[in-house]
C-alpha cells in the first residue's frame, strides 16, 4: 500500500498541472513517502503536453491512473471518479492550479500518525507574498457558504475545525469510502467543500488544519462559471437541504433571493429551489438516516468542544 494517492482534476492549462506535479515531487523526493499519482482530465480537448507528461510519470513508475474526457465533469465528480483507482492509505486531492510547499506531505503524514484525526486540511496563499489563509468561519445562513479567516489557532499547532477548502486536503482512504466520498449531484462549481466536511462533523469524524501544511492557490480566470451562476445557486441549496434540512434550504434561498449579485443566475430562484430540492431529497433522506446529531445541534457541538468555526 502506498502512503499517499495524490488526486488532481485537471481542467485547464497543462502547465498548471505540470507545475503541481512537479512543486509535489520536489517535496517528495527527499523523503521515503510512497506514492502515486491520479489524474482526471476532464473539460476540453486533451493536450499533447498533458498526454506526454502522463506519459513521462508512468515511465517514472508513478502514475496509478489517468484518463480524460472532453465534457466537464464537476470537481467532486471527478475526485470520487479518480478514488475508484487508489491504493493509498491517505488521498490528497489537488485542484491542477495548487503548489504545495515546503514539508507539505512529511507534516501531513506525521499528524496523522500523531493525531489520529481522518481528514487534514492544509493552509493556502493566492500568491507567495501573500498572507495566509487558515480555517473557515461558518456563515451559513449566507449561501451556505464561509469565510477564510487569517488568524490560526493554538500558535500554529494543528487544531480541529468544521470547515476547509480551497484546493488541498487530505483524508483517510477508510474514511472517505466510508462516508461515500463526494456526491455525484453536484453541477459545475461550489457545493461540494460545506456538503464533504459538515458530513464529516455529522459523523463524528475529526477533521483538522495544521497552519504550517500551506499550498499556494491560483485564483485567476478558470474559464467556467463560477460564483451566481445556475449551478452554483442550485448547489448551495441543495448542499443546504442535505446537510441541515428544508430549513436550511430555504435560508439560503432566501440569503441567494436578496442577494444583488444573482444577475448571472439565468433561471428564477424559486424554480431553481424545486430543482434543487428534487435533486437532494434522496441524499438528504440518506445522510439525516445516519447523522449523530441534526445541523443546529452540531453547530452547538462546535462550541462545546472548542472546535474553530
Amino acid at each position: 500500500m502506498k502512503d499517499f494517492s495524490i488526486v488532481i482534476a485537471h481542467r485547464g492549462s497543462p502547465m498548471g498541472l505540470w507545475l503541481t506535479i512537479q512543486a509535489s515531487e520536489m517535496q517528495l523526493q527527499q523523503t521515503d513517502i510512497t506514492r502515486e499519482y491520479i489524474v482526471v482530465s476532464n473539460g476540453m480537448p486533451e493536450s499533447g503536453d498533458t498526454a506526454n507528461h502522463m506519459k513521462s510519470l508512468e515511465r517514472g513508475g508513478l502514475l496509478a491512473h489517468y484518463s480524460h474526457r472532453d465534457d466537464a465533469m464537476s470537481p467532486p465528480s471527478a475526485r470520487n471518479f479518480g478514488v475508484k483507482y487508489a491504493t493509498g492509505k491517505y488521498l490528497c486531492f489537488f485542484d491542477n492550479h495548487c503548489l504545495p510547499l515546503e514539508n507539505y506531505f512529511a507534516r501531513a503524514k506525521a499528524d496523522f500518525e500523531h493525531f489520529g484525526m481522518d481528514a487534514l486540511h492544509s493552509a493556502h496563499k493566492y500568491d507567495a507574498w501573500d498572507t495566509t489563509r487558515y480555517h473557515y468561519t461558518l456563515k451559513l445562513n449566507r449561501n451556505f457558504w464561509a469565510n477564510e479567516t487569517q488568524e490560526p489557532q493554538h500558535n500554529l499547532k494543528p487544531y480541529p475545525i468544521a470547515m476547509g477548502g480551497h484546493g488541498g486536503f487530505f483524508v483517510k482512504a477508510d474514511t472517505f469510502r466510508e462516508v461515500g466520498g463526494y456526491w455525484d449531484g453536484f453541477q459545475g462549481y461550489a457545493g461540494e467543500e460545506p456538503y464533504f466536511d459538515l458530513k464529516l462533523a455529522l459523523l463524528d469524524k475529526q477533521n483538522y488544519i495544521d497552519p504550517r501544511i500551506v499550498h499556494i492557490h491560483y485564483v485567476g480566470e478558470r474559464g467556467y462559471a463560477r460564483h451566481y451562476s445556475d449551478d452554483f445557486c442550485r448547489n448551495m441549496m441543495m448542499s443546504a437541504n442535505i446537510i441541515g434540512g428544508e430549513k436550511w434550504l430555504y435560508k439560503v434561498f432566501e440569503s441567494l433571493s436578496q442577494s444583488t449579485r444573482v444577475g448571472s443566475s439565468q433561471t428564477p430562484m424559486y424554480d431553481l429551489l424545486i430543482q434543487a430540492e428534487e435533486r437532494s431529497r434522496a441524499r438528504a433522506a440518506w445522510l439525516a438516516s445516519i447523522r449523530k446529531r441534526t445541523l443546529d445541534e452540531q453547530l452547538e457541538y462546535f462550541v462545546q468542544k472548542q472546535i474553530a468555526h
